[in-house]
């Protein structure tokens, strides 16, 4: 795999926000517990992680792992 020049440049994770930020804002309307717990899942710290915030699902731990 290799990385393009705007990976090279943007954290992952953050791409994910910005690819999905149409869907989000749509259940931000629509459901919006279901909106804040995708963001969670998605950039909630890593168990060894220092700073952040502790996942509070069992599905943010299980999301990093497969998406690495």
């Amino acid at each position: 795999m290799r990385r393009t020049s705007l990976g090279k440049l943007v954290d992952h994770d953050e791409l994910t926000l910005e690819i999905c930020a149409a869907a989000l804002r749509w259940l931000d309307a629509e459901d919006p517990s279901g909106a804040i717990l995708l963001r969670h899942i998605w950039r909630c710290s890593s168990p060894s992680a220092r700073y952040g915030y502790k996942a509070e699902t069992y599905l943010a731990p299980t999301l990093q792992l497969t998406d690495q």
